[in-house]
């Protein structure tokens, strides 16, 4: 499998509409990938600097291409060389997500996903 499809599958097992963390009222993780308003504004500032004029909104999150689309603007921004794991563990838990002990169990899923064709 594509790292982007075993996220899905860790993140959302596949579904569009889910929501994650409601108790965090205005940060919900949203979509197949779980995307947090940050993420949104944090893609739209590198298409910024790339000169384009894309933008994305907080409802695109709901839309798997969309969501897949910035994950890969994201990805190859600030990961262009990194390994699955590196960029997996960021995706999880920031930009220092790699180093972080609370990323390793995360890992562990989208590796037995990727492992698991």
């Amino acid at each position: 499998k594509h790292l982007v499809s075993a996220l899905i599958h860790v993140e959302s097992r596949g579904n569009d509409s889910a929501i994650g963390d409601r108790h965090l009222i205005g940060n919900e993780a949203v979509g197949a990938l779980q995307i947090r308003p940050i993420m949104v504004r944090e893609v739209n500032r590198i298409l910024k600097i790339q000169k384009s004029d894309k933008k994305f909104t907080l409802k695109n999150r709901f839309e798997r291409d969309k969501s897949i689309e910035m994950f890969y603007i994201w990805k190859n921004y600030h990961h262009k060389d990194d390994s699955h794991e590196v960029i997996a563990r960021n995706w999880n838990g920031g930009p220092k997500g790699y180093k972080l002990n609370r990323t390793v169990k995360y890992w562990n899923k989208v590796e037995n996903q990727l492992n698991n064709e």
